[in-house]
């Protein structure tokens, strides 16, 4: 175990070896840039300067800025941690709230020393977990199985998810605003696009258009997502993902 004290706000994070992951809500702890994620509510970014701060959920890919490292959270660790709607941070990047900005520096200094990528993956969690406020159990399995649903690429309305979980749709809107950031129309759609993505990803040397998911209605459905979400048309895209490949 590896333990610090934080300081006068006697803080203490503590770093457990092995599988035990004290919050389970963040996704990754990474170094530069990071795009949204459709299983993300949103990002802390932490520069060596000192500067904390909190992005939103996106909603097309659009690069944070530069930070030393970035936290990136799930929905539920927004909720419990950050204390707001995600809706409320949604395309946004402002400063980190109070009470986390007050151990921010101590804390990014902990987490740049720790070299294996597991133990720092704990320790911002162990960071979030002190600030975390309790979970409300039904949110917990509502967000589970909306999420769920907006992954599944055989729901392709939002009645189909509400048919499913037995919301009305103006419920399923206000949790999907508190959690994702945005309404389940445009997560549907995100999540449709992302799956396309995916493909080309893999498949760089395809055509773009052999790459569809399948509740596109034809093509021209897709370039205008493309250039919703990418601001290009997806030959440019390719493109890029060639270049990629050869460099």
């Amino acid at each position: 175990t590896l333990s610090a004290m934080k300081g006068s706000h006697h803080m203490t994070i503590t770093v457990s070896r092995g599988d035990v992951r004290p919050f389970h809500n963040v996704v990754s702890v990474t170094r530069g840039i990071s795009h949204f994620a459709p299983d993300q509510a949103g990002a802390i970014l932490l520069s060596e300067s000192g500067e904390a701060l909190l992005r939103g959920p996106q909603s097309r890919f659009a690069p944070s800025p530069a930070a030393s490292l970035t936290i990136r959270l799930t929905p539920l660790a927004w909720i419990s941690a950050v204390g707001m709607a995600a809706g409320d941070m949604a395309d946004r990047v402002a400063p980190l709230p109070l009470p986390l900005a007050r151990t921010t520096p101590d804390v990014l200094r902990f987490l740049l020393r720790i070299n294996d990528s597991a133990e720092r993956l704990s320790a911002a969690e162990a960071w979030l977990c002190h600030h975390a406020q309790p979970f409300d159990l039904d949110l917990v399995a509502l967000e589970g199985e909306i999420a769920r649903h907006i992954a599944d690429p055989d729901m392709m309305s939002v009645g189909q998810i509400c048919a499913a979980t037995g919301l009305t749709q103006p419920r399923l809107s206000r949790l999907t605003l508190k959690l994702f950031g945005f309404r389940p129309k445009l997560l549907l759609r995100r999540a449709r696009f992302l799956r396309t993505l995916a493909t080309m990803n893999v498949q760089p040397e395809a055509q773009w258009c052999q790459c569809l998911d399948p509740s596109y209605v034809d093509q021209s459905h897709f370039i205008r997502d493309c250039h919703a979400f990418l601001g290009m048309t997806p030959t440019c895209y390719m493109a890029l993902a060639s270049d990629r490949i050869a460099a």
